[in-house]
């Protein structure tokens, strides 16, 4: 039992005080949705989209969010503008605030952004905040919104 403890319990202890970017590299899928609609990428393309995530994530900082999104209302945002999903084989947990997936919106004009976090698909509970550190999401917003374009 106390091995069990050490492969899985440090390891998601000790993540609990990480970065978001600091997560990336336990992604395990990632999906790009326009208007609701997820939009189908080739191998090539997706991973593209991971290189530039992890661009856009460098440098970046996670702080407290004030935002709180309730599925009901996600459901709907979710339906207009362009998203990105992050999906983790695992649970994760950011400043004591656990997901499976992580979701934010794409917009060119943005210094920072709210990542909704998500468990077993549900989008509900406390934002996590990522401050992308005195850089915009433009140069990130034109490849997928050129993504989007390419495969409409």
């Amino acid at each position: 039992m106390r091995f069990l403890f050490f492969v899985l319990g440090v390891p998601m202890m000790i993540m609990s005080f990480f970065q978001v970017n600091e997560t990336l590299p336990f992604v395990q899928d990632i999906s790009l949705d326009y208007n609701g609609q997820e939009v189908v990428l080739s191998q090539e393309q997706t991973q593209q989209l991971g290189e530039q995530i992890e661009n856009l994530f460098q440098n970046s900082i996670t702080l407290p969010a004030l935002s709180v999104v309730f599925a009901d209302d996600f459901n709907q945002l979710h339906s207009d503008g362009t998203y990105i999903t992050l999906k983790f084989g695992q649970t994760i947990t950011v400043n004591d605030l656990p997901f499976d997936e992580l979701m934010f919106k794409v917009d060119s004009n943005v210094y920072g952004f709210n990542c909704f976090r998500g468990n077993s698909g549900v989008f509900q509970g406390r934002c996590i905040y990522v401050d992308l550190n005195g850089k915009t999401m433009e140069e990130f917003a034109g490849f997928v919104n050129n993504l989007v374009g390419n495969n409409a």
